[in-house]
């Protein structure tokens, strides 16, 4: 008989054996006595894939072998032109290639030969909705996530387009998404628009008749951050405060509540931040404190969503701190104080650090030995101090030792220094010894030359130029890798003085070009008594001068770096005895040791200088 066999859309007249029943798929028929049967596994497969096929010959091949051609219904199956069962046996294997198919199509598979032939029906699937993912729970509305659409076979020519669908108009999605040809998958970047309060979207895909959905939580802005500028103040003051959301606020704006946790910070009760923007600022006012106290200010959401930013008050009083002083020095680098201390109490012959902000003495490294001068590496890794057996002994500060003894035999010294760029080297002003009263130390290693100075010496910034004052004039020094250069010898009264920016600000307020020789500009005088040290700091803006009496007018006064006009003062009248060596800790904080008959040598910090 003949038996029509639809395959998709195309037909094809096959002669076979009559056989019981209807055709399915995996059937074979076959007559004559060669080819018995053709299979494939598995025979469902989504286009695209491969399947493995099986032709079984009646009896078992000749000597020759037995040759079988193979041929397919659809240009969507891809065999091999012909297989060869091998002698002496009935079965040989072959492999096949599916394409992507526009729908679910029914190619037959046919083996033969002159002797007879076999087909078999398989089933090739076209490409079905298998699965739907966001790349995110939930997201803030304005954010944007990933959706991944997922397919169960590679996609045909022009590939394969899966509708997209949103309940939320506040997740905006196209209307379909196309998986190019060959790929079982798509993605798309997907955008959010703020929302006034938490929102809940479903994203479905659809393909032919399935419908997958996931879902996705649109959330209202939240607090994310609390800032203040400056972190602390002192006294009665006031700080900025900024309080930031994790997207813009949504249409109409977002109000958010604020709060101190201490009655010495006021806040608003709620700040608005404006529709579109992410961000509002407040101003918290502080009032003075007798002792530092971090102050919580808090921020919360319309949806309990909360964010704490601290502000802290610092003392607004001066700080005695009780050490036998000998020098004091400052480590910008780490914000450390360094102090020398003499002979009596439990720091005695040790150097001792102190910050400058709180009065807490830390780190302290003996000595052994009766200190005087100190001073401190630029990179803040040495410590350089002056010992009563004419020796410079050195002190790793990191390591917390003394590394280093060089025994140099000094008699005095009235000014240590260390070397810019040079953290191994210091520089000493002492009595003649030799030839000059300057010079300079690469370790135990004196470099040569002549250097000229007085009792108070300080580096141009950088260790090529230095200065030296002694009794009212002003000596210009060049130092180099390997010796000290005299220069020149300026015929100016500088008193004590500090250097920055090319100017020397000196103990008499005034400031000299000291290359230019001339005084740029003095400082008006009105509060200047006897002066015991000046300093600039250029963190704060400006230039701190101890002036000092036995009974009266004992003030820090303070002047504005960059136009020189005067700070209101600082009175410390109540302080007893005279002061020493003047050091700026930025915040707006000095220190200086106090000194006198009978009287303990103190740290003094003097802080709020504002």
């Amino acid at each position: 008989m003949n038996l029509l066999v639809k395959c998709g859309i195309a037909r094809r007249l096959i002669r076979v054996v009559p056989i019981a029943g209807l055709l399915t798929i995996g059937s074979a028929l076959s007559y004559g006595q060669a080819v018995q049967s053709v299979s494939v596994t598995p025979d469902t497969v989504p286009g695209g894939t491969s399947v493995s096929g099986t032709v079984t010959l009646v009896s078992n091949a000749g000597p020759k072998g037995q040759v079988v051609l193979l041929s397919s219904s659809s240009n969507y199956v891809i065999l091999p032109g012909k297989v060869t069962v091998p002698a002496g046996k009935n079965t040989v294997g072959f492999g096949a290639i599916t394409n992507p198919v526009p729908g679910d199509w029914l190619p037959a598979i046919r083996a033969y030969d002159h002797d007879g032939s076999a087909i078999t029906i398989m089933k090739i699937l076209s490409p079905k909705l298998s699965q739907i993912t966001l790349s995110a729970n939930s997201m803030t509305g304005g954010e944007d996530l990933f959706v991944n659409v997922y397919v169960n076979s590679p996609a045909p020519a022009g590939g394969t387009k899966v509708a997209l669908r949103s309940t939320s108009p506040a997740f905006l999605v196209p209307t379909f998404i196309t998986i190019p040809q060959g790929s079982n998958a798509a993605t798309l970047d997907l955008y959010s628009t703020a929302v006034t309060q938490d929102t809940t979207a479903k994203v479905s895909a659809s393909l032919g008749t399935s419908t997958i959905a996931v879902t996705t939580a649109i959330l209202a802005p939240r607090v994310s951050r609390v800032s203040l500028s400056p972190t602390w103040v002192r006294g009665s003051a006031t700080a900025s405060g900024t309080v930031s959301l994790n997207a813009p606020a949504p249409t109409g704006g977002e109000l958010i509540k604020l709060a101190s946790d201490n009655p010495l910070v006021t806040v608003p009760a709620s700040v608005k931040i404006a529709a579109g923007v992410a961000s509002a600022t407040f101003t918290a006012t502080a009032t003075g404190t007798p002792a530092n106290t971090n102050v919580t200010i808090t921020a919360t959401d319309p949806y309990a969503g909360a964010a704490t930013g601290s502000l802290l008050l610092e003392s607004n009083l001066t700080q005695i701190v009780s050490l036998p002083v000998a020098e004091i020095a400052y480590d910008k680098t780490h914000d450390k104080i360094w102090v020398s201390t003499d002979t009596t109490g439990p720091y005695a012959n040790s150097i001792v650090s102190v910050d400058p902000q709180t009065g807490a003495i830390g780190q302290s490294i003996s000595f052994g030995v009766t200190l005087g001068r100190l001073t401190i590496s630029e990179d803040g890794h040495y410590a350089f101090v002056y010992c009563a057996d004419g020796s410079i002994r050195r002190a790793d500060l990191t390591l917390g030792t003394v590394d280093q003894v060089y025994n140099l035999g000094f008699t005095s010294c009235f000014d240590l220094q260390a070397v810019p760029g040079s953290p191994g080297s210091f520089l000493v002003a002492t009595n003649p010894l030799y030839g000059v009263n300057v010079s300079v130390w690469d370790g135990a290693t004196r470099r040569s030359g002549t250097g000229a100075g007085g009792s108070s010496v300080r580096f141009a910034g950088t260790s090529s130029l230095m200065y030296g004052d002694g009794n009212g004039t002003l000596f210009v020094d060049t130092l180099s890798s390997t010796k000290i250069t005299w220069t020149k010898q300026l015929n100016l009264n500088v008193a004590g003085f500090t250097y920055y920016n090319g100017l020397l600000y000196t103990a008499l307020g005034t400031v000299v070009d000291p290359l230019k020789q001339i005084t740029t500009q003095p400082i008006a005088q009105t509060d200047f008594l006897s002066d015991r040290g000046v300093e600039v700091n250029e963190s704060d803006n400006r230039i701190y001068f101890v002036t000092w009496s036995d009974s009266i007018n004992k003030r820090i006064l303070s002047f504005d770096l960059q136009n020189y006009q005067e700070i209101p003062y600082r009175d410390i009248g109540t302080l007893g005895g005279g002061c020493q060596h003047l050091l700026a800790c930025g915040h707006h904080t000095v220190a200086f040791f106090t000194f006198g008959d009978g009287l303990p040598q103190n740290l003094i910090l003097i802080h709020g200088l504002q």
